[in-house]
């Protein structure tokens, strides 16, 4: 994946020097992102933002080529929970046991992406390519819930209930060794350009690299973007 994200870079810049058009975007969004794994079942989407500019060189009226260089958050937000129960004595013991995780990463990302245009007044794109992000910072919380319930089987009445919760946020640490700091991906994208002024697009970025340094746990990003720019042509 290095090296293709390498050639990739020298077939932007040789293609810069032929481009016919030049247009930078900024542009801002909203993101959808995940992980997936092995033990993926209860992993939610978590909700985040994107915002950064793309550089756009244009070789001919269909092919053109875009690099870009974006903020953007990425992560996901699991629960579980887990119930037990064992009678002693006439007593029935049980024990519920839940969890909530939130996890947010902030990536500094660059795509390279070949982007194929076509129509007149609105112009319509598909785009794909490589992409490589460094992880920035992070934070997690976790919450999770405790109950214990002590039933007496020979009169119904008698319940005892105790539940305990433990909440807690905390900085993710990157510089442990658990975590890896470079994410290598695929991002894959079609939208519009409305009367040169207004781009919207979507977007779907799938992660190839491991975010941990685990051969037994295996976790990548998942992320869906929705963003919309301003076209400023300089060339």
């Amino acid at each position: 994946m290095q090296k293709y994200l390498f050639t990739s870079l020298i077939l932007f810049i040789s293609i810069c020097a032929g481009a016919q058009t030049l247009t930078v975007i900024p542009k801002v969004g909203a993101t959808l992102s995940t992980v997936s794994s092995e033990f993926d079942e209860d992993t939610k989407s978590k909700p985040g933002f994107t915002l950064g500019g793309a550089v756009n060189y244009k070789v001919n009226e269909l092919f053109s080529v875009q690099a870009e260089l974006n903020f953007i958050q990425k992560g996901y937000r699991e629960k579980g929970s887990m119930v037990s129960s064992f009678a002693i004595d006439g007593y029935l013991f049980t024990n519920e046991n839940s969890f909530k995780r939130s996890t947010n990463l902030n990536h500094l990302e660059i795509p390279v992406l070949a982007r194929l245009s076509f129509g007149n007044n609105t112009k319509f794109f598909v785009h794909a390519g490589p992409s490589v992000s460094f992880i920035l910072s992070g934070k997690s919380s976790y919450e999770s819930s405790e109950t214990e319930t002590i039933e007496n089987l020979q009169f119904d009445d008698e319940i005892e209930v105790n539940t305990h919760h433990y909440n807690e946020k905390y900085k993710i640490d990157l510089s442990e060794p658990i975590y890896k700091r470079i994410d290598f991906g695929l991002q894959l994208g079609a939208g519009a350009i409305i009367a040169d002024k207004i781009l919207v697009e979507a977007r779907y970025g799938l992660g190839l690299s491991n975010l941990y340094n685990m051969e037994s746990y295996k976790v990548t990003n998942r992320v869906f973007q929705l963003t919309v720019g301003i076209p400023i042509l300089l060339k």
